[in-house]
C-alpha cells in the first residue's frame, strides 16, 4: 500500500483545475443535488414507517422503486450512446422540482407504490445519464480522475448533508425534505452550463438494443463471476439504508444521533483509493467480507448506542474497501466498445440485488423482528465469502 495517497486529496484543487469545463460543472451538478439527499436520507425510512405502519409494507415500496429503477437501466444502457445526455440531466432534475410536495402529502400505500415509480425513473435517469456524461466527457488520460470527481462530489455532498440535518431534523422534522426539491432545482440552472457537443438520433430499437446487452453479457465469462459476486454484495448489504435507520429508531436512538450515525458510517469513503491501491486485492476482500460476517451478527445482539457509533464506522470501512475492488474488476472485464451496455447490464443486476434485499428485510422484519435482518445478512455475507476463496482476483 502506498502510505502517501491519502494526501493526495490536498491536491485536489490543482488537479480539478486542469480539468474540462464539462468535469467542472458535472462536479458541481453532482454535489448540488445529493446535498438535498444527505440531508433526507437517513430519515427517509422513518418517514415510510411512520406512513405505512408496516416493515413489510416499507420493503414493497422500496422494492417498486428498484424495480423501476431496473427497467430503466434496461431501456437507458445502450440509448444513452445514441441520446443528448445534457438534455436528459436537465429534464430530470425539472422534474424533481414536486418531488418534496408529493412525498410530504402521501396518506396511503397505492400512493407510495405510485410515487415510487415516478422516484425510480426520474432518480435512475439522473445518475445513468450524468455517470455517462462525465465518462463521455472523461479525457482519454484523466478518466480515472474525472470518475474519481464523480464519486468524490456525491460522497462530499451527503457528508455535509448528514452533518448540517443532524442540527436541523429536531426542529423541522419531515420538512427536511424539501431539501430534495430545492437542490434538485438550484442543480438543473447550474446543469445549464453544462457544455452541449451531442448529436441526437433517435433512430433506436429498443428490443434489439436490450438484446444486445444480455448477448454480450452471457458471452463474458469473467463480467458474470464478478457480476455475482456484486449481486450477492448487494442482496446481503442493499437492505441497510433502510434497515439502519429503523432498527436505530428501535433502540431508541434520537433523531439528531441518526444523522451523526450515517456520516460517521460514511466518512471511510473519502479513503476508497487508499484501499483501491492494495495490491493483495483478493486478500483484502476476504478480510472485509469476514469483519462484515462478525459486524452484522454482533448488531443481533447489541443494545448500546455507544459502540453502534464504533461499528458503524467499521461498517463504512469495510464497504470503502470492496467497492472499489469490485467495481473495478468489473471495469476490468468491460470491452471498451461494450461499456455502455454493460454499463446498463450492471444497473439491472445492482436494482434486482436491491429488490430483493428490500423484499427479504420487510418480510422477515415484519414476521420476526427489526434485528432478524442482520442473521439474513450474514447468512448471503457467508456465502459470498466462499464464492470469494474460490475464485481468482
Amino acid at each position: 500500500m502506498h502510505i502517501r495517497f491519502p494526501f493526495r486529496y490536498l491536491k485536489f484543487p490543482k488537479e480539478y483545475s486542469k480539468l474540462p469545463k464539462s468535469i467542472k460543472i458535472s462536479f458541481l451538478v453532482i454535489f448540488i443535488y445529493f446535498l438535498g439527499w444527505g440531508f433526507s436520507l437517513a430519515y427517509y425510512p422513518l418517514y415510510f414507517k411512520n406512513v405505512l405502519a408496516s416493515y413489510a409494507n416499507v420493503g414493497y415500496v422500496y422494492a417498486i422503486y428498484h424495480l423501476t429503477s431496473l427497467l430503466m437501466g434496461l431501456i437507458l444502457g445502450s440509448l444513452l450512446d445514441r441520446l443528448n445526455k445534457r438534455k436528459i440531466i436537465r429534464l430530470i432534475l425539472l422534474l424533481y422540482f414536486p418531488f418534496s410536495f408529493f412525498l410530504l402529502n402521501i396518506k396511503s400505500f397505492f400512493q407510495f407504490v405510485v410515487f415510487n415509480i415516478y422516484h425510480g425513473i426520474i432518480a435512475s435517469s439522473f445518475w445513468v445519464s450524468m455517470e455517462s456524461y462525465v465518462r463521455k466527457h472523461s479525457p482519454k488520460n484523466k478518466s480515472i480522475e474525472c470518475i474519481a470527481v464523480f464519486d468524490l462530489a456525491s460522497i462530499l455532498s451527503l457528508l455535509l448533508g448528514y452533518l448540517i440535518s443532524s442540527f436541523l431534523v429536531t426542529k423541522i422534522y419531515f420538512n427536511i425534505f424539501y431539501f430534495i426539491s430545492f437542490f434538485s432545482f438550484l442543480a438543473f440552472f447550474v446543469s445549464i452550463l453544462l457544455p452541449d457537443k451531442e448529436k441526437n438520433n433517435f433512430q433506436i430499437n429498443f428490443f434489439k438494443n436490450i438484446k444486445h446487452e444480455f448477448k454480450d453479457f452471457i458471452k463474458n465469462k469473467n463480467f458474470k463471476t464478478f457480476s455475482l459476486i456484486l449481486f450477492l454484495y448487494i442482496i446481503s448489504i442493499g437492505n441497510l439504508s433502510m434497515v439502519y435507520p429503523l432498527f436505530l429508531s428501535y433502540l431508541g436512538t434520537e433523531l439528531w444521533k441518526i444523522g451523526i450515525i450515517f456520516f460517521i458510517m460514511e466518512l471511510p469513503y473519502l479513503f476508497e483509493g487508499v484501499f483501491a491501491l492494495v495490491k493483495k486485492r483478493k486478500a483484502l476482500l476476504n478480510v472485509l467480507t469476514l469483519f462484515l460476517i462478525i459486524i452484522f451478527l454482533s448488531l443481533f445482539f447489541i443494545k448500546n448506542i455507544f459502540l453502534i457509533f464504533l461499528i458503524s464506522l467499521i461498517i463504512g470501512m469495510c464497504f470503502a474497501g470492496i467497492n472499489p475492488i469490485i467495481s473495478g474488476k468489473l471495469t476490468e472485464t468491460m470491452p471498451k466498445t461494450k461499456q455502455g451496455e454493460l454499463s446498463g447490464m450492471l444497473h439491472v443486476i445492482r436494482s434486482l440485488g436491491f429488490i430483493l434485499s428490500y423484499l427479504f428485510a420487510g418480510q422477515i422484519a415484519q414476521f420476526f423482528g427489526i434485528k432478524f435482518i442482520f442473521l439474513f445478512n450474514v447468512f448471503f455475507l457467508v456465502v459470498l465469502f466462499f464464492l470469494l476463496i474460490k475464485i481468482k482476483i
